[in-house]
């Protein structure tokens, strides 16, 4: 069963489709791994979301599946 996205995570997958060379993660564990370094997102430039977005999507690939999915279990999603 599919989940539905959070608003974080659209906003995910919105900077990650603005880059077409981009391999693209899973909007989930993306978030995850943000919420390592920030806690909350609101107070962030659009810049810089879309900083931290990038930074997080190489965690993801770095990091592999298995650990990215048990960090995004750890926070809900």
């Amino acid at each position: 069963m599919a989940r539905e996205l959070t608003f974080w995570q659209r906003c995910i997958v919105e900077v990650q489709c603005n880059r077409w060379n981009l391999k693209r993660a899973d909007a989930r564990h993306v978030e995850a791994w943000m919420r390592l370094e920030h806690g909350t997102f609101n107070h962030m430039s659009k810049e810089q979301f879309k900083r931290a977005v990038l930074d997080a999507n190489r965690m993801v690939l770095v990091a592999g599946e298995t650990m990215s999915e048990a960090l995004a279990q750890t926070f809900g999603f």
